[in-house]
Formats: structure tokens, sequence, C-alpha cells
């Protein structure tokens, strides 16, 4: 079972327009100042329900917290509301989903040096920050497996709009109006792992039991504002090695019930069920999930650990399979980048002759869902 703190799914945020009372501002001086006011869309209120395993295909991004930030491109600037006083740029849940349908918020007098807008998701108030650099930070994988608490960083560039689009009729200054239109994406692609199934060979009374899956080769740190990778590869081993293999599975610290990347199938919940294939019963579902940072073609490894009964009574033999390729589902067409925001669900599906051979890769087919899923399937 993994540890699970928090993970898949992709959130749009747009900034629009709406009306501020600058009737005590003189003209002049009222063209110095800069009005933007945000629309969220594409957002749920925080719940704490889904957990790290739940499928995210049609998934609004979970909000807890919401933080924006206003910036020249270097330094931070406090905002205010249309009465003058300072606004109110953080927000909970409870305050979030006090808001509108369209989660609108005003924010004016804003230095007419103010270029873009920042939005900070699902973190704790940040104080004491005057620069936009000091906002950044790594992320870390482990600790990015929650999908109901994602960390989440967007920026995007003001747009100018008519001048007088804050013009009530009774309210005729020309303040200097401007949108801002922001997508918020986590920072991983997510994998889902449905299902376990073997083909037997005509008339087998063989046996097949998957006992633990692992996942390798991700990338353990990420940069919040760039979404770069900052570190090398995690929990990598030489795949041709079965030495090594045995060796990752065996190591009490590195396949671990605690470890986020590793999965026992063993019926301790739900989610892992006693993997145990036939003939008769060749196919066992079960809902598995990763995040991982994206790299450009660097692909992450589901490493599986089976047990092989020729029949009920032989010894079980061991054998390892591992993901060589993804193709998207019914097609050849190999998934050779992957990307945040992405949900890539695959189903593992091997043959007995699979494991009558050791050194096994399969090939997977995938597909992609937004969150979007990407359906991928397993070769071997």
């Amino acid at each position: 079972m993994k540890l699970t703190k928090f993970m898949c799914a992709a959130f749009a945020a747009m900034f629009a327009l709406v009306g501020c009372n600058k009737d005590n501002i003189d003209d002049a001086t009222s063209k110095n100042y800069k009005s933007v006011d945000i629309v969220i869309n594409n957002v749920k209120m925080g719940t704490k329900a889904g957990g790290t395993d739940a499928k995210l295909d049609g998934t609004k991004i979970q909000l807890n917290s919401l933080q924006i930030f206003f910036s020249d491109g270097e330094n931070l600037y406090d905002a205010y509301d249309a009465t003058n006083a300072p606004a109110v740029t953080y927000l909970e849940a409870a305050a979030l989903s006090g808001l509108d349908a369209n989660m609108s918020m005003s924010f004016h007098f804003l230095p007419a040096n103010v270029t873009e807008v920042l939005v900070v998701g699902n973190k704790a108030k940040i104080t004491g920050v005057t620069t936009k650099a000091a906002l950044n930070q790594t992320v870390e994988i482990d600790e990015y497996q929650d999908v109901t608490n994602l960390l989440l960083y967007a920026e995007a560039p003001l747009t100018a709009v008519e001048k007088d689009a804050h013009n009530n009729g009774s309210n005729a200054h020309l303040s200097n109006v401007y949108k801002a239109n922001l997508s918020i994406m986590p920072l991983v692609a997510r994998f889902e792992v449905e299902n376990f199934s073997c083909d037997f060979e005509t008339g087998s009374t063989a046996k097949v039991v998957v006992d633990k899956m692992a996942f390798l080769n991700y990338f353990s740190q990420c940069d919040l504002m760039s979404a770069n990778v900052v570190a090398d590869t995690e929990d990598t081993i030489d795949i041709t090695s079965q030495q090594a293999i045995y060796g990752y599975f065996q190591d009490p610290v590195k396949m671990n019930k605690a470890n986020w990347n590793n999965d026992y199938f063993d019926n301790d919940d739900a989610k892992h069920p006693v993997v145990e294939l036939t003939a008769a019963n060749s196919s066992v579902d079960v809902n598995i999930a990763y995040n991982f940072f994206c790299n450009g073609a660097e692909s992450p490894i589901h490493l599986l650990d089976i047990k092989h009964y020729e029949n009920t009574s032989a010894p079980g033999a061991p054998a390892y399979l591992w993901t060589n390729k993804y193709f998207k589902e019914n097609t050849s067409e190999q998934v050779t980048t992957f990307e945040p925001g992405k949900i890539y669900r695959l189903s593992f599906k091997f043959t007995e002759g699979n494991l009558k051979f050791q050194d096994k890769c399969v090939d997977i087919t995938v597909s992609v869902a937004t969150w979007t899923v990407v359906r991928v399937t397993p070769g071997f």
C-alpha cells in the first residue's frame, strides 16, 4: 500500500473584468493605476475526497486555497479593493465557496508597472515575500501524490482592455483596465493501472500470481515555476539483471508498503486485491496510480514481481516483467513524450509464454484523458 501524501487532474483559470468605484480618485491619478478582476473556472472546492488512486478523467482539480500576487516580473505589489482598502488575496476553501459561480474577485489600484498575475494554489499562506523569485520552490515527487491537495502555480501577462470598461455611468473615471488569461496545470503526468490479465496456453493448468509492482526510473524533484525537473532519475536498476531485480524486491527499504511507488497485491484494501490468474479467471481489476514529473522522452518503468505455477501442486517460479514502450490504445503510435496534466491509463496483458523466459519487457498500450486520459497498452 502506498503512503498517500498527496496525486492527476488539469484545471484552467481565466481572468476577466468587473467594475470598481474610484470616484475619490481624479482622472490623472487614476491613469497611473491598473485594475484586474479574476474569474476562476474548472475547479472544485476542497472535500478531501478521492485520494491517491481515484480515477480522474473529467474531474476538476481540487482547490483548497488560493493566493494571488501581482508582479512587474521581479517585485511583488499589493492590491486593493474598490474602496482603496487592502484586498484579500489569500482565500481558503470556505472563502472560495462563498464566491459566486464564476469565483469572481476584483483587484484595484495596482501600480502602473505591474505586468503579470501569479497564482499559487493549495499552499499555506505565504507571507513576508517581496519578490517573484521568493515564491519559487523545489517540489518533491513523494509529496505530490495526493490529488486532493496538489501544489499549483501559474502566471500570465496582463492584457489591456478598453479604458472605460469600469465606467458604470455614475463613475466616469478613466482607469487602466486589464485582464489575464492563464491555465493552471498540475506539475505531473499520471499513470493509472486498471487491470492485470494473462493469455494462457490451450489446456493450461497453470496459475500466475502478481505479488508486487514497483514504479521506477522517475524524477524526484521539479521546479515549481518552470515545471522543469531538477534532479536525476530515482530508483534506477539494471533492468536486464535478474540479480538486480531480485535484490530490489527483497530490499526492505527500497520495496516497502510505506513507499509511494511500491504496491503489494495482498488484499490489504480494495485497491490491492490478490492478483491470482488462471485460465478460468484470467483477469483481475486493480486501482493503482502514480504521479510523475515529465522530462521529454524519459520513460518511467513499471516492474512486476510474478510467481508462475505450472500447476496447482508445483512450486512457483519467479518471473519479472517490466514496461518497455507505451503505445496509444488501438494504434501503433508510440507515446514518446509524457505531458503534465495527462493521465496515461493502462492494463497489463501478457501471455503465459512471456513468463517462461526471463529478461522480458512489455510494450504497453495506453489511453489518454484530461485531467486528460491517454489509454495505453502494455506489450511484452
